[in-house]
């Protein structure tokens, strides 16, 4: 027998928190404090804190740590892929193991949640050193590893403009990545043709990234990664030439 009043608290919970994120939503990408927060909804400050903490963990928001305030920046973690890698999600895993295998190195799938980039799905390579750089269900912010680099370089201006705002202080704890280094890493990837990122999200390791397309518009980022020292410029072209094939006929 379910108890009311327990199922009447976790939809007051619920109401509240989406209250919360609705407010952030409307001020993205503004941020707020806990005392914004608390006056405009007119819930007590440990609530807020509570609520705001369930918000964070699913991955809606984020706590800006220079300021204290919190901001938007999606709809959490559990989305559906979009339609396009739904469709094909057993071809991108089977060229996902062929790209393991060939370059020897950990190949990730990553999708654009609003500012942040997720790790979806994950295939190991068979060179001893792995560096497992991305979890599955991890999120960063978008323009961090090369994945990310590689969807925020096939942004519009505006869109990238856009992200780069909400972002900016979300890149200093790597590496103090400034916004004006992300564009020059967006500008050098649309020169290239790929994405390559080293050593901002993790110290001594090096990624390859390619953008993911459906109808024109970057979904998805497929990239590898490995340490730096074996990123020789060969092995990045090795790496960069698996991904194009990967992608053909699929974005």
């Amino acid at each position: 027998m379910v108890n009311k009043s327990s199922v009447e608290g976790s939809s007051g919970a619920l109401r509240r928190g989406l209250q919360i994120l609705a407010l952030l939503h409307r001020h993205h990408p503004a941020s707020l404090s806990i005392k914004d927060i608390s006056s405009q909804t007119g819930l007590p400050r440990p609530t807020v804190y509570r609520l705001l903490e369930a918000l964070i963990n699913e991955g809606c928001a984020t706590r800006i740590q220079q300021t204290g305030t919190f901001q938007f920046i999606g709809l959490g973690s559990r989305l559906p892929l979009q339609p396009l890698l739904n469709k094909n999600i057993e071809v991108v895993m089977s060229r996902m193991k062929n790209i393991a295998q060939r370059t020897g190195d950990s190949v990730y799938l990553v999708i654009q949640d609003g500012a942040d980039s997720m790790c979806v799905h994950r295939e190991l390579g068979h060179y001893p050193i792995q560096v497992n750089s991305l979890a599955v269900g991890q999120r960063q912010p978008l323009g961090i590893g090369s994945g990310g680099l590689s969807i925020l370089a096939a942004s519009s201006d505006e869109e990238l403009e856009k992200i780069i705002k909400v972002n900016t202080p979300r890149f200093t704890p790597y590496n103090d990545l400034s916004a004006a280094t992300v564009k020059q890493l967006v500008h050098n990837t649309r020169s290239r043709g790929y994405a390559i990122m080293g050593s901002y999200a993790i110290p001594g390791v090096t990624g390859v990234g390619m953008a993911v397309f459906d109808n024109g518009k970057p979904i998805a980022g497929l990239c590898v990664s490995s340490t730096t020292e074996r990123m020789s410029v060969s092995h990045q072209r090795l790496i960069a030439k698996c991904l194009q094939e990967a992608l053909n006929g699929l974005s």
